[in-house]
């Protein structure tokens, strides 16, 4: 506050202004106390003019009362009397009036106005006193000349309570013609007393006439002054209005009077009629001296006037000046407040990013000028700032979204590694699994070969005797008739070991079946090998150098499945040739069986085929002949397919070796992949952070959802929200959108309110936690 512009422009002009002020309510206050004397002048003079009127009427009532009391209370004295009494209740009740009203800052004043108007209260008693004829006429003349001496020194107190020379010139000739009515009313009065005296007694008392000339000597003193203090028109109106009939008669018995010790002859003047003419001249002095009292009363309506109007003009003076400076001050404080007030209103434009517009007043010569070109410059700093700003948050953009693509690239790598290695697994868990199942089928097709070839052997050695028993029968043929029961039973027992070694030849013929079976499963998995080493080849070679290893074990197990193929082919070859050997073994052995059958059926008509007998002998030897070497061939094929179903058997041990070893290759390549994958993810968000480190401390803005535009400070920031300072407003639940700077919105929840902070979270991420604190 005490530093705003307004304020110092302010204290410029309040300084002098407050000098001026402090000058004008000293002249306010002199002038106020001017026009409080001057205003004052005029009740003073209206006291005045009231108590010069008490005063006559006082003197006339002073001189009736001593007439009368000369006259022995005569009656028509007393009359006057009464009717003056009338006059000069009147004035007094004027002045009791003008009195209850008077107010003046002059105390002493006030105290002889009180102090004189109290005093006056006695004039009830001492009529009493008199109309008792308890007073005698020196009493008298002494109330009244006390009470109308007070009244003076009131008008004189009333007319010297100004300082004003000119009020003061017209007061000083009334005071002397004052002071000359109160002579020449005591003149008056013992004038009259004298008349009264002299007509009553016929002689003169000594002490009332020198009292009379004492009064007339004091009278043409202060007359004299008059002459010499009133100014020539005072003097013109004087001699003009004191003039005529009574004064001259007045001046006339004077000289009676004068001469009334030498010749106490009074011509006859009745005490009343003299104190009537010399009242009618001192009416005429008295009109002469209110003239002076009214021009006196104007001069204090004029003074007051005067003073008033000085205050006013004072008062208008200080006001219009005031005015004046506050309305320039207001003016200039807000000419200049308006100018910066705009220059403000655009630099705040530009630290809240608006720099699209023309900085005003930089056309100015003055400092308002200065100010607007030092804002220009800001500006176009502001303008540059904003531009690399901009670029600088497309390069994080840009960087963010290569972030996001080698995230998006590692995350489908570590799938696609996660699948192949799972697929290796698989398949080498499979291929584990059939190396195992054919080494189990080789130790079987092994077993099952063995027994083949022992059943050929027993087979071979069974179709030896039986040819042997046939060569026999020849050279025994004699005794087949005696034989006949031992042949057939002899016949019987081959029946049985016909259909015995036809059972076991079946059982060849199923095993190199099953062996058959057995090397197509081989073929398959070597198939399937050399399609997985395939696939472990281009995977090896998507994978770069870290797939090198990979690639060569993947080339073995192509090698091994190649050899296993080609000796699966030829046990399939060697299968086929023992199928063959085996399908006629088989219907060799069911001729032979056909043939004992056969025999037995001769043996019953044995006795009467005897000639036939060696027909069948040939042919029975012939077919032993054959079946022993179909036999012999049996057992070499047997012999073979045992051979081959070993060599199976290794190479399935083979395989099995190999694919374990595959799976400890593709396991290390795992493990190396995902180290990898891991060191990238550590480069990525390293990169994150220090994004976000850089984009600490700019300000943002926010549109809050009652469409108030924010301009906050970003605290921090994370994949889930942002921190920001604390502003108006926030509260939380409150949606606002955030606008980066590439007019990109992103709309946003108020999660959480700190004493400085705010966080906001996406609403794309509402499921996940607000990181930024």
């Amino acid at each position: 506050m005490l530093k705003s512009i307004r304020f110092q422009i302010a204290l410029l002009a309040i300084i002098p202004l407050l000098a001026y002020v402090v000058a004008s309510v000293i002249a306010l206050n002199e002038a106020y106390l001017e026009s409080s004397r001057a205003s004052e002048i005029l009740p003073i003079a209206k006291v005045a003019e009231k108590s010069e009127a008490v005063l006559h009427e006082l003197q006339k009532e002073r001189g009736r009362t001593a007439v009368m009391l000369a006259s022995g209370y005569a009656d028509k004295p007393k009359d006057l009397l009464l009717a003056q009494r009338t006059e000069t209740d009147r004035a007094l009740s004027g002045l009791k009036e003008m009195v209850a009203d008077f107010e003046t800052g002059n105390e002493q004043l006030l105290s002889r106005v009180m102090d004189t108007v109290t005093g006056l209260e006695q004039i009830s008693d001492h009529r009493s006193g008199i109309d008792g004829k308890v007073l005698n006429g020196a009493q008298n003349l002494k109330f009244y000349s006390g009470k109308v001496r007070e009244l003076i020194l009131l008008v004189q107190a009333a007319a010297q309570a100004s300082a004003d020379t000119k009020y003061a010139g017209e007061m000083a000739p009334f005071l002397q013609l004052t002071e000359a009515i109160e002579a020449g009313g005591l003149e008056r009065a013992i004038g009259g007393q004298l008349f009264a005296i002299v007509a009553k007694q016929g002689e003169v008392p000594g002490d009332r006439f020198l009292a009379y000339f004492d009064r007339l000597s004091v009278e043409k003193a202060f007359l004299n002054n008059f002459q010499q203090t009133a100014t020539p028109a005072q003097l013109a109106a004087f001699s003009q209005t004191v003039s005529g009939e009574a004064v001259n008669q007045v001046e006339a018995w004077r000289k009676v009077l004068r001469s009334l010790p030498e010749t106490g002859d009074g011509h006859g003047i009745e005490g009343s009629v003299w104190f009537g003419k010399a009242t009618e001249r001192l009416n005429l002095i008295r009109q002469a001296s209110l003239e002076m009292l009214y021009a006196a009363e104007v001069r204090a309506q004029e003074l007051a006037d005067a003073a008033n109007g000085h205050l006013m003009v004072v008062l208008a003076e200080t006001v219009i000046v005031i005015l004046v400076t506050l309305a320039v001050c207001i003016w200039q404080i807000r000419s200049v407040n308006t100018l910066l007030s705009r220059l403000t209103s655009n630099l705040v434009r530009i630290s809240q990013g608006d720099v699209d517009f023309k900085m005003p007043f930089a056309e100015r010569k003055d400092a308002i000028g200065d100010l607007a070109r030092a804002g220009s410059i800001f500006q176009e700093n502001a303008r540059v700032r904003q531009a690399l700003e901009a670029e600088a948050a497309k390069e994080r953009d840009r960087e963010r979204m290569r972030q996001n693509h080698v995230e998006d690239l590692i995350s489908k790598f570590r799938s696609l590694m996660e699948s192949v290695t799972g697929d290796v697994d698989e398949k080498t868990g499979a291929m584990t699994e059939i190396a195992s199942r054919v080494r189990s089928l080789s130790h079987e097709a092994s077993g099952s070969a063995s027994q083949a070839m022992d059943a050929s052997s027993s087979s071979s050695n069974n179709v030896q005797t039986v040819a042997a028993a046939a060569e026999e029968m020849a050279a025994a043929i004699q005794e087949i008739m005696n034989q006949a029961d031992r042949a057939s039973s002899v016949i019987q027992d081959a029946t049985g070991i016909a259909h015995k070694t036809d059972s076991n030849v079946s059982s060849l013929a199923e095993a190199v079946e099953k062996i058959g079976t057995v090397v197509e499963m081989i073929r398959a998995i070597a198939e399937q090998t050399n399609l997985l080493a395939l696939n472990a080849t281009i995977e090896a070679a998507r994978a770069g150098e870290a797939g090198k290893g990979f690639a060569v074990v993947a080339a073995e197990v192509k090698e091994l499945s190649t050899q296993t193929a080609k000796a699966t082919e030829e046990i399939s070859n060697q299968i086929s040739s023992v199928q063959g050997l085996t399908d006629e073994a088989v219907e060799s052995i069911r001729r032979i069986s056909d043939s004992i059958e056969m025999i037995s059926e001769v043996t019953g008509a044995i006795n009467s085929a005897v000639s036939e007998q060696n027909a069948a002998t040939q042919e029975i030897s012939q077919s032993i002949s054959m079946a022993a070497t179909e036999t012999g061939n049996a057992v070499k094929s047997a012999e073979t397919v045992d051979q081959s179903v070993q060599s199976t058997a290794i190479e399935a041990e083979t395989v099995d070796r190999l694919a374990g070893e595959v799976k400890d290759v593709a396991a290390q390549m795992a493990h190396g992949i995902e180290g990898f994958l891991v060191e990238m993810s550590h480069d990525v968000e390293e990169r994150r952070r220090a994004s976000r480190e850089q984009e600490q401390g700019q300000q943002i803005t926010l549109v809050t959802d009652q469409g108030q535009v924010q301009q906050v400070r970003l605290v921090n920031s994370s994949e889930g929200g942002i921190g920001v300072a604390l502003f108006e407003g926030a509260y939380e639940g409150m949606t606002v959108t955030y606008e980066d700077t590439e007019g990109n919105r992103f709309p946003m929840v108020v999660r959480w309110l700190r004493e400085d902070a705010v966080g906001l979270q996406y609403l794309a991420a509402e499921s996940a936690e607000v990181v930024a604190a």
